[in-house]
């Protein structure tokens, strides 16, 4: 019973990291139109949400270590974005958030490689992931990068 929990907990955690790291990142080069930037992040998203779901079809035991260097290059390919000005306020919030969101993605797999991946844990990252992925969404939406929102994310599945 509390392994099947565990596993509930965690299969929470996978989803909800997959969902929300089709994220933005912040800018650097010539500044991009609103309409360019969407265009582009949302390349970068979708390629990404192939990438995470053709992992999670390979191996889902082990998806959510394999899954992590996708998220660091999905974050550093957005990163290389420069949104127009007046978004970037928002932009920078959305990579902080998903950084936050890689950061328990790794925290979850240090702990399942240590074999020290409870039940509270899981929870509550699964919880924090939850709320991440709501901002995001918020942000994404805002920014017109609609593939890089949870709705996007499943409907690749």
């Amino acid at each position: 019973m509390m392994q099947s929990r565990k596993m509930t907990a965690l299969a929470m955690l996978i989803i909800s990291g997959s969902i929300a790291l089709g994220g933005c990142g912040g800018g650097g080069g010539q500044r991009l139109t609103k309409a360019e930037f969407a265009a582009r992040a949302n390349a970068v998203c979708t390629e990404f949400h192939k990438k995470i779901a053709i992992a999670d079809a390979n191996n889902p035991k082990s998806s959510l270590k394999a899954s992590l260097p996708l998220f660091h290059n999905e974050i550093e390919s957005l990163k290389t974005l420069s949104p127009p000005l007046r978004e970037q306020q928002t932009f920078d919030q959305a990579i902080t958030l998903i950084e936050n969101l890689s950061s328990n993605v790794a925290t979850a797999a240090a702990a399942m490689r240590k074999n020290d991946f409870d039940e509270a844990t899981a929870l509550k990252l699964a919880r924090e992931d939850r709320a991440i992925v709501e901002k995001s969404d918020a942000l994404f939406t805002k920014l017109g990068t609609k593939e890089c929102t949870s709705s996007a994310r499943k409907a690749v599945k």
